[in-house]
């Protein structure tokens, strides 16, 4: 466990990766906020959480809200029915830099909550982190 948390802060000290929205739920727009597993891993992997100033762990967010922080990288969990209702939101987004440069993932549910699964779920997303940044 040391070992891998050593390797994940070294991930974070490298450099800054970008401004990220993860997705929880798209129907209602539900993201990660502050005070969650999925926060605290975009951190550790050196992302920047653009709802991490909010006030709830998983605030409702809005498409404007959105558009106005303009993230570099967007997550969606994967879930059942989860592929079509992402892609309405999508196309709404059309403006957002994760768009334009085709970076929007979707992930395991591995980081919903602390447990042996998160070394995973943070392994999972630090490959996507390392595509973005291997592409600019």
């Amino acid at each position: 466990m040391a070992r891998g948390k050593a390797r994940f802060e070294a991930a974070q000290e490298s450099k800054v990766r970008g401004k990220v929205l993860f997705v929880v739920w798209p129907e209602r727009l539900i993201v990660a906020g502050p005070g969650t597993a999925i926060n605290d891993a975009i951190n550790l992997l050196g992302g920047i959480n653009i709802a991490e100033d909010t006030k709830s762990r998983y605030p409702k967010y809005s498409i404007e809200e959105i558009i106005r922080r303009s993230p570099d990288i967007i997550f969606f969990g994967r879930g059942k029915g989860m592929d079509k209702i992402s892609k309405k939101l999508l196309k709404r987004l059309t403006s957002v830099p994760a768009i334009k440069n085709n970076k929007v993932f979707f992930v395991s549910d591995n980081l919903y909550r602390l447990g042996p699964r998160v070394i995973d779920g943070l392994e999972e997303l630090e490959g996507y982190f390392v595509s973005n940044t291997d592409n600019h």
